[in-house]
């Protein structure tokens, strides 16, 4: 399978998450414009991982090759897998005011402060698979040991 088809196929199930009332009913799917973008419009690689959008509206793309933010007409590279690790973007984000938090692939975490993201390993083997805000500040971790908080 060609990656324009990979690429056509992420969106179109990240499409199917959106709830209901987004769409109107009486419409098929076919019947919607479907826009791509792909490596050709500057995404890092074609391999969709991780879609989703922070509070200023912001896509943030996770690919094999790293993280990357669309505003509708660009991607701007945030990591690449050249950034002190290998790890691609793919479990979760988290974007909340001051503490944006993504999981990588390899269940390490980044941060982003001042417009960069910091990559972290996790203490005692622990390996990171999703993110959720708490209430009380902070996030809970979903992790292959169980569930615990930062």
């Amino acid at each position: 399978m060609n990656m324009n088809r990979l690429m056509l196929l992420g969106v179109s199930l990240a499409m199917l998450a959106l709830p209901a009332q987004a769409l109107d009913p009486s419409k098929s799917l076919t019947q919607y414009r479907l826009t791509q973008w792909g490596v050709d419009d500057g995404l890092g690689h074609g391999s969709v991982h991780l879609l989703t959008q922070d509070p200023a509206g912001f896509m943030w793309v996770g690919t094999l090759v790293g993280l990357a933010r669309f505003d509708g007409v660009r991607f701007v590279n945030a990591v690449s897998a050249d950034d002190n690790r290998a790890d691609y973007f793919t479990r979760s984000a988290v974007f909340a005011k001051g503490a944006d938090w993504t999981v990588m692939g390899e269940g390490g975490v980044a941060r982003r402060i001042d417009h960069r993201w910091q990559l972290y390993s996790l203490s005692n083997g622990i390996i990171a698979r999703s993110l959720a805000p708490r209430r009380a500040g902070g996030f809970w971790v979903g992790s292959e040991r169980g569930v615990f908080f930062i």
